[in-house]
C-alpha cells in the first residue's frame, strides 16, 4: 500500500464518520467486505548454501507479505533436522554466518530421533524492500555422524543464491505455526482431550483393582490415558481399562482417570471412583491367570499358574489353588476336565467342592491340586487349563463370579486363592 492510498482510505473514513455523527444509521452488518488473500502472507525461502560430510549450511529468508490485515511478523523459525546413528544432541553445535535475525538455539528434541534449532527473528514488516523480509545463513556442524538426505526441513531445498518457497522450514508465532508443516502433519495442536466419563471400579482384589471408563476424544486423537492414585500417576494405558496392582489390603482407595493426546495436551481428571480392596494375604506364593471366555458360556475356562517368588523351595503337595464361581443353579453337578498343563495333567488333580454356604460371588469353587513335586525358588508350574462344565450342560453366569475376569496375558491375580498346609498364602477369598 502505498502513501497516496493510505491518504485516500484515512480521508475516505474521516467523512463516513462525520456522515454518521449527523446523520446516524446503521452499520452494515456485511460491511466492510472480508477480503481473501491472493497467496501465503508469511513464507519462508531457503537454499543449501554450502554443504560438507559433517555439516550443511543454509540461506533461509523469512518473507512478510501480509495485508489481510497487515501485520509485524515478531516469531521464529525453525529448522527440523534428524540425529543419526549414536550421534547425540551435544556433539551438534549451530553457528552463523550473515544473520539478520537473533541467536540460534541450541538443538532441541521434537520426537524420537527428530530435533530442530529455532532463530528468533522479529520486526518483520510488510512496510517497504528492506522490511519486509529478513535473512538468516545458519551451519549445523556434528562431531558425530551427519546426513541431511532424511533431515524434515532439508527436503526440497535450493542451491546456492537460488533459493526456493519450502512449508519445511516452519514459523511460529505466540506459540502456533503461522507458515510451515512440522514432521508428522503439522497439525497445531493445543486443544486437550474431552474428560473420559464412566469410570468404574471392578474386581477389587486384595492387592488390585480393574478401572473401566468411556472413552475420550480429540480434534487430532487421543494417544492414551493417566490413572491417579489422588492426585499421584498410578499407571497408564492406550486402551479403556486397566488393572491397577500393587495395592495394600483392606484399604480404601479414590481413582480418576484423564486422557492425553500426541501434543502432550492433557484433559483434565474424571470424576473419581472409590473403592476398598479385600482383606487377604500376600505372600511369596502367587497365581497368575488368564482367561477369554465370555461372561455366559455352558463351560468356566481357567488358565492358572502358580509362582514362587521366595527364596526357599515351596512343596507342591501341599499347596492347592482355589477358583471361585457360582453355579447358578440349585443342585448342580459338575465334570471338570485338565486340558494340559506344562508339568503334565497327570500331576494335576481338580475337582468341585461346593460350598455349605454361599458367598457373595461364590457357591462352589474349583479346587486344584498337585500329586508330586516342588517349586524352586523364583519357579512356576506353568500353564494349567482347565474347565468345568455342569453335568446338564447348561449355562453359567460369571458376570457375577468372584473369580471370574477376561485377562488375554498371564498376570497376577489375588481373586485365585493359594493355600500352604491349608492355610491362605495367597488372594482374598470371597
Amino acid at each position: 500500500m502505498n502513501e497516496v492510498a493510505l491518504d485516500y482510505n484515512a480521508g475516505f473514513t474521516g467523512a463516513l464518520a462525520r456522515v454518521y455523527r449527523e446523520f446516524g444509521g446503521t452499520p452494515l452488518a456485511s460491511f466492510p467486505t472480508a477480503e481473501t488473500p491472493d497467496g501465503p502472507e508469511l513464507t519462508v525461502q531457503a537454499s543449501v548454501n554450502q554443504s560438507a560430510a559433517q555439516f550443511t549450511e543454509i540461506k533461509a529468508f523469512v518473507l512478510n507479505k501480509s495485508a489481510w490485515p497487515a501485520r509485524t511478523f515478531n516469531g521464529t523459525l525453525r529448522y527440523f533436522f534428524t540425529l543419526d546413528g549414536a550421534t547425540t544432541p551435544g556433539q551438534i553445535s549451530v553457528t552463523t554466518n550473515y544473520n539478520q535475525c537473533g541467536t540460534a538455539s541450541a538443538p532441541t528434541q521434537y520426537r524420537g530421533a527428530v530435533y530442530y534449532v529455532e532463530i528468533p527473528c522479529t520486526g518483520i514488516a510488510p512496510a517497504g524492500q528492506s522490511a519486509y523480509r529478513k535473512e538468516v545463513q545458519f551451519r549445523i556442524t556434528s562431531t558425530g555422524t551427519w546426513d541431511p538426505a532424511n533431515d524434515w526441513s532439508y527436503t526440497g531445498l535450493g542451491s546456492g543464491n537460488a533459493v526456493v518457497q519450502t512449508d519445511r522450514i516452519v514459523l511460529r508465532q505466540d506459540g502456533k505455526t503461522v507458515w510451515g508443516q512440522e514432521p508428522g502433519g503439522g497439525v497445531e495442536d493445543s486443544q486437550p482431550p474431552t474428560v473420559p466419563t464412566g469410570l468404574t471400579a471392578s474386581n477389587a482384589g486384595s492387592s488390585s483393582v480393574t478401572l473401566s471408563w468411556a472413552a475420550s476424544t480429540d480434534n487430532v486423537g487421543v494417544t492414551g490415558y493417566e490413572i491417579l492414585n489422588g492426585t499421584t500417576v498410578a499407571g497408564a494405558a492406550t486402551t479403556t481399562s486397566l488393572l491397577v496392582t500393587g495395592l495394600a489390603p483392606d484399604t480404601p482407595y479414590t481413582f480418576s482417570v484423564r486422557a492425553r493426546d500426541a501434543a502432550g495436551n492433557v484433559s483434565a481428571a474424571s470424576t473419581p471412583v472409590t473403592t476398598r480392596t479385600l482383606p487377604g494375604v500376600r505372600s511369596t506364593l502367587t497365581v497368575q491367570h488368564k482367561g477369554t471366555s465370555a461372561a455366559t458360556t455352558n463351560q468356566v475356562g481357567a488358565t492358572l499358574q502358580v509362582t514362587n517368588r521366595g527364596s526357599t523351595p515351596v512343596s507342591l503337595t501341599t499347596t492347592t489353588v482355589r477358583y471361585w464361581f457360582t453355579g447358578d443353579a440349585p443342585s448342580a453337578g459338575y465334570q471338570v476336565w485338565c486340558d494340559w498343563a506344562q508339568l503334565g495333567c497327570a500331576n494335576v488333580r481338580a475337582q468341585v467342592v461346593k460350598l455349605t454356604t454361599p458367598r457373595l460371588g461364590a457357591d462352589a469353587y474349583l479346587e486344584v491340586s498337585f500329586t508330586s513335586g516342588s517349586l524352586a525358588a523364583n519357579g512356576s508350574t506353568g500353564e494349567i487349563q482347565l474347565r468345568v462344565a455342569k453335568s446338564d450342560w447348561s449355562s453359567f453366569d460369571q458376570a457375577d463370579d468372584h473369580s471370574y475376569r477376561v485377562s488375554a496375558a498371564l498376570t497376577d491375580f489375588d481373586r485365585v486363592t493359594a493355600y500352604s498346609a491349608g492355610a491362605l498364602a495367597w488372594g482374598a477369598e470371597p
